[in-house]
């Protein structure tokens, strides 16, 4: 059971942990397209596996998801930008199985 707790708080207050929150998510946004502009639209597999920091094994469990997108021409490629929209989506999953939302805090 979940417990409730009634909390007050000025506009004020509440206009400044928004603007806090909203400066965070700006500033995260801005680092991530500084790294998707430093990488080819398309990556390897190997590619992949460095931007993630992840092993050869957790780069086949993501790149089998029905939810992720590979292009298998001769070679599997990954979307730079859907590969980090697919991390916001899924930044749950990805903070448990890999050490990229470690490494960029």
């Amino acid at each position: 059971m979940q417990q409730t707790t009634m909390l007050m708080l000025s506009v004020d207050d509440l206009k400044g942990i928004v603007q806090e929150a909203v400066s965070e998510a700006v500033s995260q946004l801005k680092l991530e397209r500084g790294m998707i502009k430093q990488l080819p639209p398309l990556l390897t597999r190997e590619e992949f596996m460095e931007v993630m920091r992840i092993s050869s094994k957790t780069a086949t469990n993501i790149i089998n998801r029905p939810d992720f997108i590979v292009y298998r021409k001769g070679r599997i490629l990954i979307e730079t930008a859907f590969l980090f929209d697919w991390i916001r989506r899924n930044s749950d999953w990805v903070e448990e199985n890999t050490g990229y939302i470690r490494s960029i805090s």
